[in-house]
């Protein structure tokens, strides 16, 4: 109980970060989908802790979404189509 307060500010921290990667990748970003993955994999990690941990039922499914979620939305960005989309804010502007 007592890193409930840390865990609630990771949260935040991560929305935010989440928020911000949704931004650059609709401007194009490629190092958007470069941090993606990277939250992704850190959210992978996070749930195979509190797996190993024994958190609570509740936090164990919060983190097993989160990292799901993570993985499925770095798998989107990583196709070949959303590549063609990242591609086409690479080209010179004219």
């Amino acid at each position: 109980m007592g890193d409930q307060p840390l865990a609630e500010h990771l949260a935040v921290i991560g929305v935010v970060l989440f928020v911000w990667v949704a931004r650059a990748c609709r401007r194009g970003k490629n190092s958007a989908r470069i941090t993606a993955a990277v939250l992704a994999a850190l959210g992978v990690l996070i749930a195979i802790y509190d797996v190993s941990a024994g958190r609570s039922t509740v936090n164990l499914i919060a983190s097993l979404v989160v990292a799901a979620l993570g993985l499925a939305s770095a798998a989107v960005l990583w196709q070949r189509s959303a590549g063609a989309y990242f591609r086409y804010f690479k080209r010179p502007q004219l």
